[in-house]
């Protein structure tokens, strides 16, 4: 998948749902905080709401599209998730706590779940 196929799949998943229900907390988990920052900079323009990042202190729960990376988000729910390219190269099968994170990742959300990527899946998610 390329990068523009990439994003237009991802801002319609959340801009529908948006759409069904402006009240709804939506999360975009990445890997690392760095993939976070970037993927916040490409999604803003396609959006329609704010995409804020969450990090550390600085979680919001109000209702809207936030972006974080895996390690933030572990027992937290959100009404609905994005898994952003859970491939092999980032979440390798071999490894433990890649498995556990794709755990995490997957089971944080309350409603909706889309696990997209533009790489091949872990085969953790198999």
């Amino acid at each position: 998948v390329d990068q523009n196929d990439f994003l237009e799949t991802l801002s319609g998943w959340v801009n529908s749902l948006i759409k069904k229900d402006p009240y709804k907390l939506i999360a975009l988990i990445c890997r690392y905080p760095k993939q976070a920052m970037e993927l916040k900079d490409e999604l803003e323009k396609m959006i329609s709401c704010e995409v804020r990042v969450a990090y550390r202190d600085q979680f919001s729960f109000e209702p809207g599209v936030m972006i974080s990376n895996i390690h933030q988000i572990k027992g937290l729910e959100f009404d609905a998730v994005a898994l952003i390219n859970p491939s092999e190269e980032l979440y390798p099968s071999k490894n433990i706590e890649s498995r556990n994170m794709i755990y995490v990742g997957v089971t944080r959300a309350q409603e909706d779940l889309l696990v997209i990527g533009r790489d091949s899946f872990s085969k953790s998610l198999l």
